[in-house]
């Protein structure tokens, strides 16, 4: 709605100029501790909030990535008038589970949607996650690529840098866990 009444005072001003830029789920490092409701996947498998990974799954990217695209739009004239998507390809929860599991202790193994609507009876955010389990996001970026010459990061960067800055500023319950490899370290240091 915010977007259609933008583009409606854009048509009835005779000089304004509209990019829209729509992002998929934007993840990526934050700058303080007030954290946003995107990041709310990553925060709970750091916390260990569920006990198995629910079949849910979005298109990412990058906020860095974001500001790029808006970027590019500002610098693009022939940018004027157009409508940008900005995200990668659909990604499982289970996926990025599996990058954090490199150096965090996450959960990975599937939740059952049984066990997940007996949890959304005391957790009003999965019992709201519900209606999504199973379903895919499949958009493209190819316009965004095409025409302002846009590119993402690799989406494990995009994970791990997101995992690390909620970790740092202690918006994780329960973040005083070790990173696994701080964890090898301080082990390998003890041997003889």
């Amino acid at each position: 709605m915010a977007e259609r009444a933008a583009w409606d005072f854009v048509r009835a001003q005779p000089r304004p100029e509209l990019v829209v830029i729509n992002p998929g789920l934007v993840l990526g490092p934050v700058q303080h501790a007030a954290a946003g409701t995107s990041l709310e996947p990553i925060r709970r498998l750091l916390a260990r909030d569920v006990p198995g990974v629910p079949r849910l799954g979005w298109a990412i990217v990058d906020v860095r990535d974001v500001a790029a695209a808006h970027r590019l739009a500002m610098e693009h004239p022939a940018a004027a008038g157009n409508r940008y998507i900005c995200a990668g390809p659909h990604v499982w929860m289970r996926d990025m589970a599996a990058v954090l599991a490199t150096r965090y202790r996450v959960p990975t193994r599937p939740a059952p949607y049984w066990l997940l609507w007996i949890a959304g009876r005391f957790d009003a955010e999965i019992r709201g996650v519900l209606g999504a389990i199973g379903h895919q996001e499949l958009v493209s970026a190819d316009k965004a690529r095409r025409e302002l010459g846009w590119t993402m990061r690799p989406l494990e960067d995009t994970i791990l840098d997101t995992a690390a800055s909620l970790i740092d500023y202690h918006c994780v319950k329960g973040d005083d866990q070790p990173r696994i490899a701080d964890r090898q370290a301080a082990v390998s240091s003890q041997r003889p």
